[in-house]
């Protein structure tokens, strides 16, 4: 089997992995269970409360059957230009265009909910000294990075607003009805109306991320 993988080089690029990471996360039930308890360094988006994967981000276009593939492949052997699948040269990449990672009580409570809420509350059980060596790097606000000397890396990124928490129970508590069920679409159409209304653009994925963050949010309730 021939895969070559390269390295992220921008912000977008690693905007873009956390994205797929979690709109595939439970389509590849085996797989992501392991790398969510075996991961000690993570990627947090700090716009849409997703996180990600050290080892899966940092590698451009990464999915989930790429990563398959290159644990069977190239785990740990350097490819022709010197790169190599492993968490020790992921983390020195992400590091070049993010900062450098580091403990953060305040993230390790958003992991335990987030991995809680999509997989269950056994999800981190057993895993003490992985969960003792915990580290995280931010995605901030990109329009920020942006003016900061960060060149053209920003270009592609979408800057457009993402429905939060508060949105979303805004829109719930004035679709609710006693006795009645809302579906997660009649939601999200209220979200996309009131956005509108006060002349919100809307990130062109919203629907997709504001979805999961809804099973997660309606989780912790």
């Amino acid at each position: 089997m021939t895969l070559s993988l390269k390295f992220v080089k921008t912000y977008a690029d690693i905007e873009r992995n956390v994205t797929v990471f979690n709109r595939d996360l439970q389509k590849n039930r085996d797989l992501d269970r392991k790398l969510v308890r075996s991961t000690q360094y993570w990627v947090y988006d700090l716009n849409t409360h997703f996180f990600g994967p050290n080892k899966f981000v940092a590698y451009l276009d990464m999915n989930f059957a790429n990563y398959g593939d290159a644990q069977k492949v190239l785990n740990g052997r350097p490819q022709n230009k010197g790169e190599l699948f492993n968490g020790t040269q992921a983390r020195k990449a992400i590091e070049k265009i993010l900062n450098s990672y580091e403990k953060n009580d305040r993230l390790e409570e958003e992991l335990c909910s987030w991995g809680e809420a999509l997989f269950g509350s056994d999800i981190f059980q057993g895993i003490d000294k992985t969960r003792e060596n915990w580290q995280f790097v931010e995605l901030r606000n990109a329009s920020s990075l942006a003016s900061n000397n960060h060149g053209d890396q920003f270009q592609n990124i979408d800057y457009a607003y993402l429905p939060n928490k508060e949105d979303f129970e805004s829109a719930y508590r004035s679709l609710t009805r006693p006795g009645e069920t809302i579906s997660i679409d009649s939601v999200l159409d209220q979200i996309e109306t009131t956005a509108k209304k006060k002349g919100l653009s809307l990130k062109s994925n919203w629907r997709m991320i504001t979805e999961k963050n809804i099973e997660i949010w309606s989780k912790k309730r």
